[in-house]
């Protein structure tokens, strides 16, 4: 039995080494500590997470505290992280966007027998979701799907404007609108400005 839970073991830290790379690092010896942005390859699991979180460690001894955050492919560093593994000096794991299960939600999300105009998916960690503008009859609508499987759908009319396409809700108590940028991204903007992104994922 202690055979297989070692060569598990080793298994699991095999597939973390392989599945990351280290974006870039800021270190400071006087003060003891260090930050660490990672670049994962696909989400992980908690374990796998915690043997990363132990090779940096154990490769660091010079340093008491390690901040350790970790960001998907489509992730901008600095824009929030999906999971940090912080050693002060003790290990606080959390994942901060949605975990391996919840993204299956996020994949499998759709909406049926609609003419779908397009469908873009938000990796910001607080609020990851997939948003579908699509037809029913006559009118347009976008539906919200959040990792926790909750959705909001609201009507919405579209304009050209300067060659860009904008969306605005029906329901103009709403101070809000949502315009497609040249990248084909979809971009949410509020009173104070831009304050979300959802990248095309058809």
């Amino acid at each position: 039995m202690n055979k297989i839970l070692f060569f598990l073991g080793i298994g699991i830290l095999i597939t973390s080494c392989s599945n990351y790379s280290v974006i870039d690092e800021n270190s400071d010896t006087t003060l003891g500590k260090s930050i660490i942005n990672i670049r994962l390859k696909n989400k992980v699991d908690e374990s796998e997470l915690i043997s990363i979180a132990n090779k940096l460690r154990k490769d660091r001894p010079e340093f008491k505290n390690l901040y350790i955050f970790y960001y998907l492919p489509d992730m901008t560093v600095g824009s929030g992280a999906w999971a940090i593994t912080h050693f002060t000096p003790d290990l606080e794991i959390k994942i901060l966007g949605a975990t391996k299960e919840q993204g299956n939600i996020l994949d499998n999300a759709n909406v049926e027998n609609k003419e779908i105009i397009g469908k873009w998916r938000d990796y910001g960690p607080s609020m990851e979701s997939v948003n579908i503008i699509f037809k029913d009859n006559d009118t347009l609508k976008i539906k919200m799907i959040y990792k926790d499987g909750s959705d909001i759908v609201k009507n919405i009319i579209k304009r050209n404007e300067n060659g860009k396409v904008i969306y605005n809700y029906s329901d103009t108590s709403f101070k809000e609108y949502i315009m497609v940028d040249k990248n084909g991204d979809l971009c949410f903007y509020g009173t104070t400005g831009k304050y979300g992104e959802a990248k095309r994922i058809e």
